[in-house]
């Protein structure tokens, strides 16, 4: 039997508004082994591990599925735009982020980096080596005025260069595995097998 994790007080969001491109097909919708699509997957990851709303942050111009479903307000924005808008919608602190693409986060990685979360800070994420990882931690309610203010502009940075100008804590995790990214075909056949 395993043990049941305490759930943080503070909503999440799922990052499902990516154009998949590479993928050349909606990530949201691949099937996840042993559960339906990586979208439900991801949620319910974010369900064991917060016990406020969960978000979902669908591509720009989608229809709202659910209550939770969080258009993302701009095209070509990239993950930024979507994340703003669960700041947007959050009741706490801080949000608890995770991108649909992220199949290996366990609910636990957010207990480890909640460790970390404090006033002052922009962000809590994980790092594995080189591996810095933006789309699963703790974003700051706070830093909605400033993503909205760059994504106004015509060329957004990207995440890190947001990043760079708050103050964020890059959490050392267990294992490089946890942060596995499928972008490609290829990067899901790997991972699937």
């Amino acid at each position: 039997m395993t043990a049941t994790l305490p759930r943080l007080r503070m909503d999440g969001l799922v990052l499902a508004g990516g154009r998949s491109r590479r993928m050349g097909r909606n990530k949201s919708d691949l099937p996840w082994t042993p559960g339906p699509t990586l979208l439900s997957h991801a949620r319910e990851t974010l369900s064991q591990a917060v016990c406020g709303r969960v978000f979902v942050a669908r591509p720009y111009g989608a229809p709202r599925v659910e209550p939770v479903d969080l258009p993302d307000p701009c095209d070509a924005r990239g993950p930024l735009a979507g994340i703003w808008s669960g700041l947007r919608h959050s009741r706490g602190p801080f949000l608890a982020v995770l991108a649909v693409d992220l199949p290996m986060v366990p609910p636990s990685l957010y207990t480890q980096l909640s460790r970390y979360l404090s006033l002052g800070v922009a962000g809590v994420f994980p790092v594995a080596g080189e591996q810095r990882q933006p789309l699963a931690g703790f974003w700051s309610v706070g830093l909605a005025s400033a993503a909205a203010a760059v994504l106004c502009r015509h060329r957004p940075p990207s995440l890190f260069g947001f990043l760079e100008s708050h103050r964020v804590v890059w959490v050392p995790v267990p294992h490089a595995s946890w942060l596995t990214n499928l972008n490609t075909p290829q990067d899901w056949l790997t991972w699937h097998r």
